[in-house]
C-alpha cells in the first residue's frame, strides 16, 4: 500500500493547489481522464464548502491512497458530523457504500467516526477488459493445439501430464479454497442489503420479494424447457431408488451436523442453507447484531478481493486445461458448443419478448417506444457485457425516455442487479445441461432440479470480478459431479454468452423497474408520450 499525506487549511487558495497535486498524482497512475476531471471537480466542490462552512480556517488532511488495484483520495476533519457533499448529514449504511462501489457511483462516500469526518472518493483504475487475455489465451491454445500434430506423442504426453494438468489442478485446488466462502459471504452479504433495503419502506420490501420470486419462477419454468434440447444418460438411481427417495435424500443432505462440514466437503447446498438461516435470523435480531453484519461486509470485501486476485491466473488455466484437452481429445469436442448458445439465445429471446409484450399490453403502451427507449442502454450492455458500466446509461433511458423518478430507478435498479437473474440465469443452465451431454454424465430428476437450483443460486451469489461467472461454474461442476476439465469447455461458453444474456437481462430488468415505478406512481407518461411524438 502507497500512501501520500498533505496537510491544508481549506481556502480557496490552496484548494486549487491541492487540485494540481492530485492531477500531477493521477497522471502519473494512469488513471482516466474522464475520471481525473470528475474527481478534481469533485474535491474542489468539497474543499469550497467547507470552506464557506468554517470560514476559511478549518484544518483538513488530504491522503492519496493506492491499495493493490484501488486508488482513492480521503479528505480528513474533525468536528461535528458535516457532510460537504450537499446530501443527508448521516452517513451512509456499509452495505450500501459497497453497492455504489460496485456500480462506480461512490466518487464521493462521507462517513463519521470518533469525531473525525472522513470523505472518500474512489478512482477506477485504467485496466483492459479481462475478457481479451482469455480470448487471447484461447487463441494461444489452438495455435498450440494445431501444433502439437509436429510434435511427438510421447513428449506431448510428458507435457500435458507434468505441465499443462498440474497448472490446471493447481488451479482448481485454489478455487475450492474458496469456492464454499465465497457463496457463503455473497449470499450473507446480499442478505445484510436486504435488510437495510427493507428498512427504508414497503417499497423496499416488495421489490425484494418480487425479484426473487421471479428469478426463481423463471428458473425453474426455464429449466423444464430447456431440459427438451439435449439428450442426457439417464443414471440407474432412477429406477433404483425412485425420484421420492432421492428427493427424501436431497433434503436431508440440506442440513450440515455442524457449521465446518459443509465448508470441508464444498457441500453447496449445506452452505446455502446456513447462509440463509444465519442470514434470516440476524435480519430478525437488527442492530443488536449490527458488529455481526459489518464483519459479513467486510469479510465479503476480502474474499472478493481474493478470488480476484485468483481470477487474475484465469486466462494461465484457460491456455493450459483448452491445449490439454486439444492434445488429448481433439477439436471435434467443440462442435457441441453450438447447441448452449442457440438454446440460450432463443429462450432469453422468448423471455425478454413476454415480458415486453406483458408491459405493453398491461399499460396500453407501444412496444416499440419501449424498445426505442431502452436502446442505448440495452446496447451498451451488449457491446460490454457489463451491468455496472451501463447501468449510467440504462438509468438515463428509464428517467429521460420513460419518465421514471430518478430517486425511485437509484433505489430499485441497484437491488436487482444480484436479485433479479431471470434469463441470466441460463449461462449456468445451458452450460451444464451441455457438459452433462457431451460428457455422457449419468443425470436423475434430482440432478435437473438441483441445475436449476444452483443456476439461480449462484447467479445471485456471483462474485462482482472479471471472471467471477466461471469460478460459480467450477463450484458447479463439482456439485453436479462432473468432469473438472469441463471449466475449459465452459470458457468460450461463458464469454460468447455473457454478451447476448447480459443484454437481455438488463433489457427485462429495465421493464420490470418500468412496471414497479407505475405501480408505486413514479413514471410521467407525458415524458414518453413527448418522446413519442
Amino acid at each position: 500500500m502507497t500512501k501520500e499525506t498533505y496537510s491544508f487549511t481549506a481556502t480557496r487558495e490552496e484548494a486549487d493547489q491541492i487540485s494540481e497535486k492530485i492531477q500531477e498524482w493521477c497522471k502519473k497512475a494512469k488513471v482516466d481522464k474522464k475520471d481525473l476531471i470528475h474527481l478534481r471537480l469533485a474535491v474542489e466542490e468539497g474543499v469550497a464548502v467547507l470552506c464557506e462552512k468554517y470560514n476559511e480556517t478549518k484544518p483538513v488532511t488530504l491522503r492519496i491512497v493506492s491499495k493493490l488495484e484501488s486508488y482513492a483520495v480521503v479528505l480528513e476533519y474533525e468536528g461535528e458530523c458535516f457532510n460537504p457533499l450537499g446530501e443527508s448529514e448521516e452517513s451512509a449504511d456499509e452495505w450500501t457504500n459497497v453497492v455504489m462501489s460496485q456500480l462506480g457511483r461512490n466518487k464521493a462516500v462521507h462517513n463519521y467516526k470518533a469525531n473525525i469526518n472522513t470523505v472518500r472518493f474512489s478512482i477506477p483504475k485504467k485496466r483492459y477488459k479481462a475478457e481479451i487475455y482469455m480470448v487471447l489465451a484461447m487463441l494461444l491454445a489452438i495455435l498450440f493445439g494445431l501444433l502439437g500434430n509436429y510434435i511427438p506423442e510421447s513428449v506431448r504426453e510428458g507435457i500435458t501430464t507434468y505441465g499443462l494438468d498440474l497448472v490446471s489442478d493447481m488451479f482448481m485446488h485454489l478455487l475450492g479454497l474458496f469456492s464454499g466462502l465465497i457463496i457463503f459471504f455473497s449470499l450473507m452479504n446480499g442478505i445484510c442489503g436486504m435488510g437495510s433495503v427493507s428498512d427504508f419502506s414497503r417499497v423496499g420490501r416488495s421489490i425484494i420479494g418480487r425479484y426473487l420470486s421471479l428469478s426463481f419462477l423463471s428458473g425453474a419454468l426455464l429449466t423444464f424447457l430447456a431440459t427438451f434440447f439435449f439428450k442426457f444418460e439417464w443414471g440407474g438411481a432412477v429406477n433404483q431408488n425412485g425420484v421420492l427417495d432421492q428427493v427424501k435424500s436431497i433434503i436431508l443432505s440440506i442440513f450440515p451436523s455442524n457449521p465446518v462440514q459443509p465448508f470441508l466437503e464444498g457441500n453447496m447446498l449445506q452452505i446455502i442453507f446456513l447462509s440463509v438461516f444465519i442470514g434470516v435470523v440476524m435480519l430478525a435480531l437488527g442492530d443488536r447484531v449490527r458488529s455481526f453484519k459489518t464483519v459479513i461486509i467486510q469479510g465479503n470485501e476480502l474474499i472478493t478481493k481474493a478470488v480476484g486476485i485468483v481470477c487474475k491466473v484465469l486466462p494461465i488455466f484457460i491456455f493450459t486445461s483448452l491445449l490439454s484437452i486439444f492434445w488429448t481429445l481433439g477439436f471435434d469436442v467443440f462442435l457441441s458448443l453450438w447447441k448452449p448458445i442457440v438454446v440460450t439465445v432463443v429462450l432469453s429471446f422468448i423471455l425478454t419478448a413476454v415480458t415486453l409484450l406483458y408491459v405493453s399490453i398491461r399499460h396500453r403502451v407501444s412496444p416499440f417506444k419501449l424498445v426505442r427507449g431502452l436502446a442505448k442502454g440495452t446496447f451498451v450492455s451488449f457491446t460490454t457485457a457489463s451491468s455496472v458500466v451501463a447501468y449510467a446509461t440504462i438509468k438515463e433511458d428509464l428517467t429521460k425516455n420513460l419518465g421514471l423518478e430518478e430517486q425511485f430507478v437509484d433505489f430499485t435498479y441497484p437491488i436487482g442487479l444480484n436479485l433479479y437473474t431471470a434469463g441470466y440465469m441460463l449461462i449456468f443452465l445451458t452450460t451444464m445441461l451441455s457438459l452433462a451431454e457431451s460428457t455422457k454424465t449419468p443425470v436423475s430428476v434430482v440432478w435437473f432440479i438441483l441445475a436449476g437450483f444452483y443456476s439461480v443460486a449462484f447467479s445471485i451469489a456471483t462474485p462482482v470480478v472479471s471472471g467471477g461467472a466461471l469460478i460459480c461454474v467450477g463450484v458447479m461442476l463439482n456439485s453436479l459431479k462432473l468432469p473438472d476439465n469441463g471449466l475449459a469447455l465452459a470458457g468460450p461458453l461463458i464469454i460468447l454468452l455473457d454478451f447476448y444474456c447480459t443484454a437481455s437481462r438488463n433489457f427485462t430488468h429495465a421493464l420490470d423497474v418500468y412496471l414497479q415505478a407505475k405501480k408505486f406512481g413514479k413514471v410521467d407518461d407525458s415524458v414518453l408520450q413527448k418522446k413519442a411524438s
